[in-house]
């Protein structure tokens, strides 16, 4: 029985997730404690300690080495354990029908080796009355590991558990993830106890009862700066609500549906002073993709208490936990859009249908309840021109987070797919009049379906219009105002000795200078009144020889 490192990294793409091996020991050490406590009545409580040691890897302290070891009381690598270790896309924790026992496709330890060249463990477990130690000794750059790789001894005494240590990173990893910098924000153990506590949370909640009154410990030596932290049950939050939602695909008379769970936990922030608020999917219990972002608009809103309290929010079910993939850190299997299947795929729901439930959710959740609406509306009608009524005719939701230039886009963007979709369906009518002949039966009742198209259209075409020239016309006002007051950057940097030409500027700004109406349409010498804008001709600081009056 063989592990094959070098054929499992060509297969299994190094994780987005930089503390993917993090997550993969505490959950193992979380599943070995589990299978102990099924199999001895005095497991008490989990316990945990997970160090991280970085020394500098050049003189210069430019790079750093960075080892972690992970020590549990799980069950021990017994024979199962040690078949499971030595075997990718096992079915071993599948099968053994413990509750809240990670699902795995044996693929976690793959991370291991992406990130580091070297793993190697310790560990007694039970073997009928007696205990047995089982060790993989330190060996660089190993393309396998095989069952006869491992030691294996008698032992009187011994605590039950397993000590796993991974060193010397891969080089072209202290340069991206693992760089100093890296390593300082991401290892420390206070940046891990937080990572732990609300990626695995789920975890934490569902099993807080089999954990007993569990301890992980973390330990941080980062180029001789260090630091301790400890998660217990104490720290482990209530949630606020659970949401159960189902989602549908329809195509058709067709449709299929998945259920989602949506837990959401509201912290004070003076109890919990959490770097950022939490958005995630998640698949087996712990979160494989933040979506934050899609919410939260900028890094402010982002990384700060919203009215003094961060906020939690996990998406769960049955689809994420079968569609993420072997990475954890994405949903591959779950198509975007479209979710028609064919002669050998069924149907999906897909993202696009997910997140059409999800997202007035989870907006309820986390949008503050002196949030305004009417503010970003005033904003945008004062700096963009839209309207409510262009709002509400493009569709355009306004939500928590949004800022007025986001939601002048998307009205815009609506409004141009509305155009398109329209102007097209004008044509495409408009070709099939033509083949029409008048005398048919038909041929009236097409007429009046391309009068009420048209109508329809030109109420789209004309709210994109109207905005562009109330948005044009305010940004002119603007220019002129600072031109009175001087402040335009061609009246403020001027070089020495050049003469100020204010008369000129502001001349041009209504119409451009020694020039007529025949050389130029493009002028707005409505600023000076509308009605001028209307006028046959019109000449601009031209001498009278030169303009051209009635007839002339």
């Amino acid at each position: 029985m063989t592990l094959d490192i070098r054929g499992s990294l060509k297969n299994t793409r190094i994780s987005k997730n930089p503390l993917v091996v993090v997550d993969e020991l505490l959950a193992n050490s979380i599943d070995a404690f589990l299978i102990r406590k099924r199999d001895e009545a005095d497991a008490v409580a989990l316990e945990v300690t997970l160090k991280v040691k970085a020394t500098k890897a050049d003189l210069l302290g430019e790079e750093y080495d960075l080892e972690i070891t992970c020590e549990d009381n799980g069950c021990g690598l017994g024979p199962e354990q040690r078949k499971a270790f030595l075997t990718k896309d096992t079915s071993y924790k599948d099968d053994l029908n413990i509750p809240g026992i990670g699902k795995c496709k044996g693929t976690g330890r793959v991370q291991f080796f992406h990130h580091f060249t070297a793993v190697s463990l310790s560990s007694i477990y039970r073997e009928g009355d007696g205990l047995k130690h089982i060790s993989l000794p330190f060996l660089r750059d190993r393309k396998t590991i095989e069952e006869t790789d491992f030691t294996v001894e008698d032992r009187d005494t011994g605590e039950v558990g397993t000590h796993i240590r991974l060193s010397h990173v891969v080089p072209k990893l202290r340069e991206t993830i693992l760089s100093v910098a890296s390593v300082h924000r991401s290892f420390t153990a206070e940046a891990i106890r937080q990572h732990v506590l609300f990626n695995l949370l789920q975890r934490f909640v569902s099993l807080k009862d089999d954990l007993g009154n569990f301890q992980c410990k973390f330990i941080s030596d980062l180029g001789g700066t260090k630091s301790e932290e400890t998660l217990t049950p104490s720290d482990i939050p209530e949630h606020t609500s659970v949401t159960s939602v189902t989602v549908e695909h329809v195509e058709g008379e067709d449709k299929v549906s998945a259920d989602f769970t949506i837990t959401h936990y509201k912290l004070d922030e003076t109890q919990y002073p959490l770097p950022r608020n939490i958005i995630g999917l998640c698949a087996k219990a712990s979160i494989a993709e933040l979506i934050t972002g899609r919410y939260l608009k900028t890094k402010t809103l982002e990384n700060n208490a919203i009215d003094g309290h961060y906020h939690i929010v996990l998406v769960e079910g049955p689809l994420l936990d079968d569609g993420v993939n072997e990475q954890r850190d994405g949903f591959d299997k779950i198509p975007l859009d479209d979710g028609s299947g064919d002669l050998f795929e069924r149907m999906q729901v897909t993202f696009e249908d997910i997140f059409s439930v999800l997202d007035d959710k989870v907006q309820e959740l986390i949008t503050p309840p002196d949030w305004s609406r009417d503010t970003i509306v005033k904003d945008v009608a004062k700096d963009f021109g839209v309207s409510e009524e262009m709002l509400s005719y493009s569709n355009t939701r306004v939500k928590f987070g949004d800022t007025p230039n986001e939601v002048a886009k998307r009205v815009l963007t609506n409004l141009q797919e509305q155009v398109v979709n329209e102007t097209s369906s004008l044509s495409a009518m408009k070709d099939a009049i033509k083949g029409l002949a008048p005398d048919s039966d038909d041929f009236r009742r097409k007429i009046d379906d391309l009068s009420w198209e048209y109508a329809s259209s030109l109420k789209t075409i004309d709210m994109a219009n109207l905005s562009q020239l109330v948005v044009r016309r305010s940004a002119l006002i603007d220019v002129l105002d600072m031109a009175v007051k001087e402040g335009l950057n061609v009246q403020t940097e001027l070089p020495d000795g050049k003469r100020r030409k204010n008369e000129a500027l502001i001349h041009s700004i209504f119409f451009p200078m020694r020039k007529d109406s025949e050389e130029v349409s493009d002028h707005d010498v409505w600023l000076l009144s509308e009605e001028y804008h209307y006028y046959d001709y019109i000449a601009s600081d031209m001498p009278e020889i030169c303009a051209k009056v009635g007839d002339a």
